[in-house]
């Protein structure tokens, strides 16, 4: 084989240099680019098969079209810092390739749909370890995007160092043998599609830097068992976890102002959703089913909201096809929260356990409407407002106790607080019973819960 060196006087490699898809051109087995060199050619290198390994210095800011493609031997990539612009198909079929060291600081010609820069690569072999260099700035939409998922590079690890700022939109789209990531603590947008169809990805850390999440970014991680979204995230992004059909633990930072319809749509295993935003500013609406059919084909969800929220917003649990409802089982609402929003567990009829605490004000309307498996509810001593029809269709609530003085002294049930209710209890504190419980429940002479008087619904 040939040995080449491009010496420092050289600033550019001509196109079709060396290019042996004819099979009569020279067999090149080393490659030494000079630092001189400013650009590669269109087809420059390619077809030399027995070429095992390239690295791309610095000076370079052009590679250009098919510059390496179907150099079938070539194992290890080094791309430097300086280039600008990569050529459709540069690396395509190099079918060997192990390890790609990516270091461009920020591509200046985007690459586009159709770019196939790695085409098939590394589809013969065990894999490709991608590492993000220091210098990169901007992973470019793209890079490793095949519209045909089965031509994807066989990518099975990224290791993004620190200095990395934006994961781009289809960066990693379909690279369903990649099993890990690691995001370093500088990025701070991790783009639409990023990740999705990355089947094989068990688990991902998203770092505190983040702050967007785009649309499917993770959509399709169907092995994905747990997600933690920090704090400082402002936006999820539509769909950006559906079909994530194994997960089966969802965090949610206290920063979130945002959530996309879909955003955790047919997560069908989850478990556990630790609910910690504050408050949304984008209001959800009856079409955005951020947990639509979600635990439904596990033993159900436990939601906690915690005590950094404010506001459970509307809508959160909503599905107007309630056979598509979340399968929630339990709720707990931790010390803080002010409203509970109109729908935001409409239709989820497997809950059973629901804990209300002491700082709650407001219950919307339609909030627990159609929770048919809800046997009992304690209403606390903060509430002031019960919305129209928030307990509507709630078959099985049969005992309700009361806290507060507000609801207590209410003439009428237009929250259908009491439609299926046999026993109330009134705390001893409360001095005004509304005419709705006088008229329809009997007081009894004694009570089995301490603390409470006891009402039977008349016969």
């Amino acid at each position: 084989g040939i040995t080449v060196t491009f010496g420092d006087n050289v600033q550019s490699i001509p196109a079709y240099l060396f290019d042996s898809y004819t099979g009569y051109s020279p067999k090149v087995t080393s490659v030494t680019i000079g630092n001189s060199v400013t650009s590669i050619g269109d087809s420059a290198f390619s077809g030399c098969t027995g070429l095992t390994e390239i690295t791309i210095p610095d000076s370079v800011t052009s590679i250009g079209d098919s510059a390496f493609s179907g150099c079938t031997g070539l194992t290890e990539v080094t791309i430097g810092s300086g280039v600008t612009s990569i050529g459709n198909g540069a690396f395509f079929d190099c079918i060997k390739v192990e390890i790609i060291n990516y270091n461009v600081q920020k591509l200046t010609t985007a690459l586009t749909s159709s770019s196939s820069v790695f085409y098939n690569a590394g589809t013969s072999g065990n894999g490709i370890a991608v590492t993000f260099g220091s210098t990169v700035q901007n992973i470019p939409a793209y890079l490793f995007y095949e519209s045909d998922t089965a031509y994807a590079p066989k990518i099975t690890s990224v290791m993004i160092e620190s200095g990395v700022k934006i994961i781009g939109s289809y960066s990693l789209y379909g690279c369903s043998s990649l099993a890990s990531v690691t995001i370093v603590d500088s990025v701070t947008n991790i783009g639409n599609y990023a990740f999705s169809g990355c089947a094989n990805l068990t688990s991902v850390t998203i770092p505190d830097s983040v702050t967007n999440i785009g649309n499917y970014a993770f959509s399709g991680c169907t092995n994905l068992t747990s997600v933690t979204i920090p704090d400082n995230v402002i936006n999820i992004g539509n769909s950006a976890f559906s079909g994530c059909s194994s997960l089966k633990s969802v965090t949610i930072g206290s920063g979130v102002t945002s959530i996309g319809n879909s955003a955790f749509s047919g997560c069908i295993k989850v478990e556990i959703i630790n609910y910690n935003v504050q408050k949304l500013t984008t209001a959800l609406t009856s079409s955005s089913s951020v947990f639509y059919n979600a635990g439904t084909s596990g033993n159900g969800i436990a939601v906690t909201f915690g005590s950094t929220v404010q506001n459970i917003p509307a809508y959160l649990f909503y599905e107007s096809d309630t056979a598509y409802a979340p399968k929630i089982t339990s709720v707990m609402i931790e010390s803080g929260v002010k409203i509970i929003g109109s729908y935001s567990l409409y239709g989820c009829s497997s809950l059973a356990s629901v804990t209300i605490v002491d700082s709650v004000t407001n219950i919307g309307n339609y909030a627990f409407s159609g929770c048919a498996n809800l046997t009992s509810v304690t209403i606390p001593d903060s509430v002031t407002k019960i919305g129209t029809q928030t307990f509507v269709g709630c078959t099985s609530l049969a005992v309700v106790s009361i806290d507060s003085d507000t609801i207590a002294a209410l003439n009428s049930s237009n929250s259908n607080l009491y439609d299926n209710c046999t026993i109330v209890y009134m705390k001893d504190t409360i001095t005004s019973v509304g005419t709705y419980i006088t008229n329809s429940f009997t007081l009894q002479g004694t009570s089995d819960k301490a603390g409470y008087k006891k009402y039977v619904k008349n016969a």
